[in-house]
């Protein structure tokens, strides 16, 4: 466990002291937690707003349920409080209260966020950013796979989590948030998505001075030479072609390691 001063980490909207009791008074462990909060908020945020302009009750009801969960592991009581109100609202069926008070909660847990990316990215302390973003204890090294079909990440997931510690977003915007956040070794990254493509994405990274160590390892279904030549051209350190074998993508990530390590 980390040598650190509790009394250090403030977020407003969140009771850090009591979340670190919550995950046994392990610093390290809790940070991960918030972290990985801090990813799922951001895409729980989306999926209920969704929900509720879609008339997705069910749904709804599924993510509220989560946030209240996670939020008061992580101590932050009113948004707990607050997800668990909208979830019973859910359950029975209650669309005034939903329709009248989503958006307020939306706000709130976007509130709390900023202020776990301020703590994240501060710039005053950088231990602090260390903590949030350290490797697990295993010394694994990180791949984020940025692709917007579950079923790639899936695989990739299945594929290369005895080895590295994964992270995973479903289009461009997520993914440079989610790398700025976790700082991976290694990015598996689609070039056609929703929003930014990969090459976007790939510019981003490699003008960022804090990400353009990066090694990014391209993926698509396009087999057209020149799609290669600019992925090259832009940064990008490999290719793997979908459909992919297994044992190829096992075999360029190894390669590429030891080319740029």
């Amino acid at each position: 466990m980390t040598d650190i001063n509790t009394a250090d980490y403030k977020i407003e909207g969140i009771d850090v002291q009591k979340g670190i009791s919550n995950i046994g008074g392990n610093i390290d462990n809790y940070f991960r937690v918030v972290r990985k909060y801090y990813e799922n908020g951001r895409k729980l945020t989306k999926e209920i707003a969704e929900c509720l302009k879609t008339g997705d009750i069910k749904n709804y009801n599924v993510y509220t349920h989560a946030l209240g969960s996670i939020s008061k592991v992580i101590g932050a009581e009113s948004i707990s409080k607050f997800a668990s109100e909208l979830e019973a609202a859910s359950a029975n069926g209650d669309m005034e209260l939903i329709n009248g008070a989503t958006s307020n909660f939306l706000d709130e847990l976007t509130s709390v966020l900023d202020n776990i990316h301020e703590l994240i990215f501060s710039t005053q302390d950088d231990d602090k950013s260390d903590v949030l973003a350290s490797k697990n204890s295993d010394g694994k090294k990180k791949i984020l796979i940025v692709d917007d079909t579950d079923s790639y990440i899936m695989m990739l997931d299945d594929l290369l989590s005895d080895d590295y510690d994964i992270y995973s977003s479903l289009d461009g915007e997520d993914g440079l948030e989610t790398a700025k956040l976790t700082k991976p070794d290694i990015i598996l990254l689609d070039l056609v998505m929703p929003g930014i493509s990969g090459y976007e994405v790939l510019k981003c990274i490699k003008s960022n001075d804090k990400l353009k160590h990066i090694t990014v390892i391209l993926m698509s279904g396009m087999s057209v030479e020149e799609n290669e030549e600019k992925g090259y051209r832009l940064g990008a350190a490999a290719y793997i072609k979908k459909p992919f074998n297994p044992k190829d993508v096992k075999d360029i990530i190894k390669n590429t390691n030891k080319k740029h390590s």
